[in-house]
Parts: C-alpha cells; structure tokens; sequence
C-alpha cells in the first residue's frame, strides 16, 4: 500500500494486517499530515507475478466471452434459457446455460481453472497449490455433473477453445432431442390414462 504525502512516499507492506494499516493511517491523521491520498492497495494473491495476475483475472469465472458468444447464437436461434441457474440441491454450484424445462445443463469450462488436456499448463511457481486447486475443480465438475445425471438432468460440457457455432449446434441438436422424447412420452401417457368421458352438460 502507498500512501502519499505531499512530495514524500511512505510505502506500507502488501500483507500488513488490517489493524495496523488503520493505525498507521491514524497515526498520520493526528500528525496533520496535509494533503493525505490513500491510494488503492492490490489484495493478497496467490500470483507470483504482475504477469501471472493479470492471466488470473483474465480468466473469469462468468459471463466469459465463449459464454456470451455461445448464448448470442442461442438466443438468435430462438432458443429461451436461463444464465447462471443454482444447481438443484447445490445451491452453491450454478450452471452456466440451464434449460430447465428440458432439464439440460451446459457448461463451457475455463482451459486453465478445469484443467483442458490440451491447454492447462501447470504454473512454474506455487506448483504445489496450483495441482491441488485444479484437482479439486475437476472433481467438483464430476460431483455436479453426477447430481445433476441422478436428478434426471442431461449435462454438455465444453472447452472454452471450442468454436462457439460447434456448441451452439450440438447444444441446439440435444435440446431438439429431449424435447422430441418428452413429446413421445407425453403422448405415450395420455394414451395409457385416457381422459374420463365428460358428462353432459360439462
């Protein structure tokens, strides 16, 4: 943290705790230190460097540009969906695209935070911490795809580096498909349990 007087710099510790920030703050106030400007301080990271922090926040954790350009083709086609949707009984977790009608799920997943075969390469520092964090996030995509399949949900997953046409297509064909089946089976049920006659004069 950098807090500037007048022409001095007194540059604080990144990682000075809280308390002792505000104490020095405080400490400066009575001085009557004039022309007193706190300036932003950077947070706490696990990045070991300007670049490896900048590739972090690069990757977000929602509405990525894979997402969005797959959702412009969606909703271009017609197709209707919900963003972002809490998945049932994991409140914590959400699905990126949710048809919940169909019960179709679709994740576009990050190549560096899931862990892509083709392009996840393991960072040089913190080696350690970096296998562990993209280990557990491939098994929370198997435990909430395995929920999701139990709870009767269809679940597509993808690289972000897939073409967004390519998910779009095989997102649309899937959708077509549950659709079609929950037809034939509604047509199926109302032939098995015939309405009751009506009366007359109903």
């Amino acid at each position: 943290m950098l807090i500037r007087c007048g022409a001095d710099d007194i540059h604080l510790p990144s990682n000075l705790h809280c308390c002792r920030r505000v104490d020095v703050r405080q400490r400066l106030l009575r001085s009557e230190v004039s022309h007193v400007r706190m300036l932003p301080c950077m947070a706490m990271s696990w990045a070991s460097s300007d670049n490896s922090r900048k590739t972090m926040r690069a990757n977000r954790g929602k509405d990525t540009r894979p997402e969005l350009a797959v959702r412009r083709i969606l909703h271009a086609r017609g197709f209707r969906y919900r963003v972002h949707f809490k998945v049932p009984g994991m409140p914590r977790r959400t699905i990126d695209i949710a048809f919940p009608r169909q019960r179709l799920a679709v994740f576009i997943d990050g190549c560096f935070w899931h862990g892509c075969p083709d392009h996840y390469a393991k960072p040089k520092a913190n080696a350690g911490f970096w296998s562990e964090k993209n280990a557990s996030n491939i098994r929370r995509d198997l435990e909430v795809s395995h929920h999701l399949r139990q709870e009767g949900w269809g679940v597509l997953r993808f690289w972000e580096h897939h073409e967004p046409v390519v998910i779009a297509d095989a997102i649309s064909h899937e959708h077509q498909t549950i659709t079609r089946s929950n037809s034939q089976q509604s047509l199926v049920n109302e032939s098995q349990h015939p309405a009751a006659p009506r009366g007359p004069g109903i």
